[in-house]
């Protein structure tokens, strides 16, 4: 048992809490500029 560092529980929520973040700066960082960008130009035209 000393050689598990983590249980099966704590591995799965920590992948899962790194896929939320990975997630939300992805959607925070990829789309959030082209849709500036976007607006931007279709505002001052």
């Amino acid at each position: 048992m000393s050689a598990r560092r983590c249980s099966p529980v704590t591995g799965f929520g920590s992948e899962n809490d790194k896929m939320l973040k990975g997630g939300l700066l992805w959607l925070i960082g990829i789309p959030l500029p082209i849709i500036l960008i976007l607006f931007f130009l279709g505002y001052l035209h």
